[in-house]
């Protein structure tokens, strides 16, 4: 059962999630990893991409802002601390791809795992025809 704090639930078969969780914006490596995304342009898109940004006191998604109950739920769900820097890839069916620790996420990391996965297979194949 899905619980009412939990915000990626409305995200689930729909798109995949990129997690970045910091101890602030300021961070060099969420600055960082902030500049890489944007630097994935259509590719991002394509592959029915969100965002979300987690920080101690306050976290966003979709230009939508994460209650407190919700940045908890993610930080328990995940078990990030505020002091760490994780990023989190999670797949359409909800569970967890990828998770790099003190490390940024480069597309050339992000594509191919997306882009050799199942659901992205038949995705591929749908658009062709």
């Amino acid at each position: 059962m899905l619980s009412s704090h939990n915000p990626l639930a409305k995200y689930q078969w729909q798109n995949r999630l990129v997690l970045v969780f910091a101890p602030s914006s300021d961070t060099e490596l969420y600055q960082a990893q902030t500049k890489a995304i944007e630097a994935m342009g259509d590719g991002w898109a394509e592959r029915e991409l969100v965002l979300f940004s987690i920080f101690p006191q306050s976290g966003n998604a979709a230009k939508a802002q994460l209650k407190p109950s919700e940045i908890q739920y993610l930080r328990d769900r995940y078990e990030v601390s505020e002091q760490d820097f994780v990023v989190l890839l999670i797949g359409k069916d909800g569970g967890e791809k990828l998770r790099l620790k003190d490390k940024t996420l480069s597309q050339a990391q992000l594509f191919p795992l997306i882009d050799g996965m199942p659901m992205r297979k038949a995705e591929m194949r749908a658009r062709k025809n």
